[in-house]
C-alpha cells in the first residue's frame, strides 16, 4: 500500500514499455488502490475450545466459514463500491480447506509451517487449478519444505525416479536469484542517478 499510495506523477505517465515488471504492476494496480485498500484477510480457525478466546467466536463458527468462502468466490467488484462489505481477498487457515476445497481463482499459497506427503500435495492442489485470466499458481515457502516436496511427488515418479519435466522446470530455488540481485542493484542505481 506505502508503494501504491507513494507511486511518482513521472511513472504513472510513462509508457509500460519504459518500465520495469514491478513498475508496471504498481501502475496497473494504481487505478484501483480505494479498493486494494479495502481488501480483507479473514481466518478461518477449526471449532475452538472452552480456553478460547470468546472474541475468535466468529472465525470458529462454521456458518461463518461458509459465508467467508463465499465471498472469497465471489468476484473482485470492478469499483470501489464502498456500500459493499469489504471484498475478501485472503483466507487465512492452518489445516482446513485443503481437502474438498476447490477455488480455481486462488492463484497463491503461502506456507509457514511443515507440511508433508498427502497434505502438502493437498495444499498445492489448492492453486494449480485453472480460471479465466490465470495462467499459473504459486507457492511461496517460508518454512523450507521443498525436501518435503521432493518426498512427495518421489511417489509420482517415474520408474527412474525421474519427475515430470513440468514439475522440474516449476520449482526454482530462491538461492539462484542471489546472483542476479548484484546487476539488478546496479541497474536501479543507474536508473536514480540518471
Amino acid at each position: 500500500m506505502a508503494e501504491l499510495e507513494a507511486l511518482p506523477g513521472w511513472l504513472l505517465a510513462a509508457p509500460d514499455d519504459e518500465l520495469d515488471e514491478g513498475q508496471r504492476l504498481l501502475k496497473a494496480a494504481h487505478p484501483r488502490l480505494g479498493l486494494i485498500r479495502r481488501l480483507d484477510a479473514v481466518p478461518v480457525i477449526s471449532a475452538g475450545t472452552t480456553n478460547d478466546d470468546p472474541a475468535w467466536a466468529i472465525w470458529t463458527d462454521p456458518d461463518n466459514h461458509r459465508h467467508r468462502v463465499d465471498q472469497l468466490h465471489q468476484a473482485l467488484p470492478t469499483a470501489d463500491d464502498q456500500r459493499d462489505p469489504a471484498p475478501v481477498a485472503l483466507l487465512i487457515v492452518k489445516s482446513m480447506l485443503l481437502t474438498g476445497f476447490d477455488a480455481p481463482e486462488a492463484q497463491v499459497l503461502y506456507l509457514d509451517r511443515s507440511m508433508r506427503e498427502a497434505e502438502l500435495l493437498q495444499a498445492i492442489a489448492r492453486v494449480n487449478r485453472t480460471a479465466p485470466g490465470k495462467d499459473h499458481g504459486l507457492v511461496v515457502d517460508y518454512f523450507g519444505i521443498t525436501q518435503h516436496l521432493s518426498e512427495a511427488l518421489a511417489a509420482y515418479a517415474a520408474p527412474d525416479g525421474s519427475l515430470d519435466d513440468d514439475v522440474e522446470e516449476s520449482l526454482h530455488d530462491l538461492t539462484e536469484e542471489i546472483g542476479r540481485l548484484s546487476d539488478r542493484h546496479a541497474r536501479v542505481r543507474h536508473h536514480l542517478t540518471t
